[in-house]
């Protein structure tokens, strides 16, 4: 498993017991209309359901990059039905907010992939049932671009 995040600030991990389980992972996106989201790549073992938030909705299945466009302005809400089927997530969108409660419920991920979002808080105890075998905490990626 690959996991990586990067907000363009160092964190500390910790490590909790994970409390309950989501059925709906969550994002949200900042746009000021006629914008595109792009979910760089997102693998599912079944269907799930994308509400975008502003009224459409896409079922999926497989893998690939999928892209919404949003035709108003405004801070959207983005609800991927079955997480325990998501197996990939990728997201690199200066306009997204993804905080680590809200994708708890991934519980089968096997990569996931964050970077150059807008924004948001992650906290490893909430994402510690993944039993990730590759962990790249944000202040190493940090690190490694602040020395380029």
């Amino acid at each position: 498993m690959t996991f990586e995040a990067t907000f363009g600030r160092p964190f500390s991990p910790t490590f909790q017991p994970l409390s309950g389980g989501k059925d709906v992972a969550k994002f949200y996106c900042t746009t000021t209309g006629g914008e595109t989201l792009t979910i760089s790549a997102l693998t599912v073992s079944a269907q799930v359901t994308v509400d975008w938030g502003d009224g459409s909705t896409n079922d999926y299945t497989g893998s690939g990059t999928r892209t919404h466009i949003y035709s108003g302005a405004g801070t959207f809400t983005i609800k991927i039905s079955n997480p325990l089927n998501i197996t990939a997530l990728t997201l690199s969108d200066n306009k997204v907010t993804l905080n680590s409660a809200d994708i708890a419920g991934m519980l089968n991920i096997t990569s996931a992939r964050f970077y150059l979002l807008k924004a948001g808080t992650f906290d490893s105890a909430d994402v510690s049932a993944w039993r990730p075998t590759t962990f790249l905490p944000v202040l190493n990626a940090y690190r490694l671009c602040r020395n380029i």
